[in-house]
């Protein structure tokens, strides 16, 4: 049952990808925004908050429309801008989802290292990095056969093996969503 969520996530970021030539992602803000599909690829550049926070509730059942739908919603809501950063706290999308969780953070590097250790295998986590360029990026992430594992709509891929691509001093945070 795991593995199939795990599946799903993976599914979810690899359609939505930022920096490729054709990505649903595209085709979602375009649909939402009404602009051009290069302002759309321009847009998508900076979802990466959004875009992984949708696929984690996807992928545990507990959103089950399409990222445009939620990039309207959400705007709509005003709880994110154009360009996909989310401007209120995430307890506050939950909330308005009536999803339950503690969005509980951790930001040990040993968390990652030895993920059974605190974290849970049955939950998703948003991970949080300083980006290679300016700014931060963020990812999902799950753990399967005690490996944490990145899903990144960027490049690093779907999955990845997270200890093995992000170096410990562009590490942040990964948080607990569901």
């Amino acid at each position: 049952m795991k593995s199939e969520k795990y599946k799903v996530l993976n599914a979810l970021v690899e359609n939505h990808k930022q920096f490729v030539n054709q990505s649903n992602l595209f085709d979602e803000i375009v649909r939402v925004t009404g602009c051009s599909l290069a302002k759309a690829k321009e847009l998508a550049a900076t979802h990466c908050n959004m875009v992984s926070f949708w696929a984690i509730l996807c992928a545990q059942g507990k959103y089950l429309k399409s990222y445009g739908d939620f990039f309207k919603w959400c705007l709509d809501m005003k709880y994110c801008d154009l360009n996909g950063y989310i401007r209120v706290n995430k307890l506050n999308i939950l909330d308005s989802l009536d999803i339950q969780s503690p969005l509980k953070k951790y930001s040990d590097w040993e968390d990652i290292l030895d993920p059974k250790a605190q974290l849970n295998e049955d939950k998703f986590y948003q991970i949080k990095i300083f980006a290679e360029t300016d700014g931060d990026h963020f990812m999902a992430g799950y753990i399967q056969d005690n490996i944490f594992y990145g899903s990144d709509t960027s490049f690093r891929g779907t999955p990845f093996n997270f200890v093995e691509k992000i170096k410990p001093e562009k590490f942040q945070w990964v948080m607990e969503v569901i």
